[in-house]
């Protein structure tokens, strides 16, 4: 029996509380209910939201044949909206997946760390940020750790640990045991810029952009190359449309403001973008058209 076994052992991470509405948090919310977790989700406008949006994801799941009825039941009975007052009380893990905005992140984690009770871990699903930043003004950093999945959560089969300079060794185990209840592979690492994918990722869709910019190739035919050339599931505006242009956008700004590295610059294509609501998938235009923007 191995170490994370043992600590398992002595320490359910059952009652999962997710804070953000969106694709994000959605996903997330899924994997842990898969995995049998009693999972509640709170907004800052209304829990019941984003409730709803992962209700009709396991409806639209069950239509298809993705998953059993008995499945279908058991997830629908395991997830709740969360008390608007924010009541902490009894939660294991709670996963902060809000708006990748430093300030708002740093206050709701702030408000998070001074409530929660002494056991509970608590994780920001930040793609960007620095987790020792982020952590700063806690009082109890030594329970906070950076756990960054990756959209389509459903399909994507790795999450990224990141400690900060305080997190606690019991912390970092309990979160690969709960990496593997959920069924992610993981990666642990020191905190950094963009961490592992996102700081290779970005500077490769911004390379991808600036060619578009400068009128090399268009996207369809740079998303072709990419594909056929490279062998990868998807070109780099078909994955900016999913991730959502403001999402890569805002990534970028972090990462340049914090390696002051060219290669990290934003193409002013994704602002021009960002600006006049063309943001992918989520609202039905991006690089590419969609019949019906899915839903946040």
């Amino acid at each position: 029996m191995d170490k994370i076994e043992r600590v398992g052992k002595s320490y359910m991470l059952k009652n999962i509380l997710i804070q953000g509405g969106g694709t994000m948090a959605q996903g997330i919310a899924i994997e842990c209910l898969r995995a049998g977790c009693d999972v509640f989700m709170w907004h800052h406008t209304d829990s019941k939201k984003p409730v709803l949006k992962v209700t009709e994801r396991l409806d639209s799941w069950l239509k298809s044949d993705k998953i059993p009825a008995s499945l279908h039941q058991a997830m629908l009975h395991k997830i709740h909206p969360a008390d608007d007052t924010l009541s902490l009380c009894g939660f294991d893990i709670i996963i902060e997946s809000i708006v990748e905005d430093f300030h708002h992140k740093e206050a709701l984690l702030l408000k998070v760390d001074e409530a929660a009770p002494a056991h509970t871990i608590i994780c920001t699903n930040t793609s960007s940020f620095s987790i020792n930043s982020l952590g700063k003004r806690l009082t109890h950093p030594e329970r906070f750790i950076g756990l960054h999945f990756f959209n389509p959560v459903d399909r994507t089969g790795l999450v990224e640990i990141v400690r900060g300079g305080k997190t606690s060794g019991r912390v970092i185990e309990l979160i690969k045991l709960f990496c593997r209840l959920v069924g992610k592979e993981y990666v642990l690492l020191e905190d950094s810029p963009g961490f592992i994918v996102n700081r290779l990722l970005m500077a490769y869709l911004n390379n991808a952009a600036n060619l578009l910019k400068s009128n090399i190739a268009g996207a369809e035919d740079i998303d072709r190359a990419m594909k056929l050339g490279t062998n990868h599931p998807m070109g780099p505006f078909q994955l900016c449309d999913l991730i959502g242009i403001d999402t890569v956008y805002n990534i970028l700004s972090s990462l340049y403001c914090e390696l002051k590295d060219k290669a990290y610059k934003p193409c002013t294509v994704f602002k021009s973008m960002t600006d006049l609501g063309l943001l992918g998938r989520k609202t039905g235009e991006g690089f590419y058209k969609y019949i019906k923007a899915p839903e946040k």
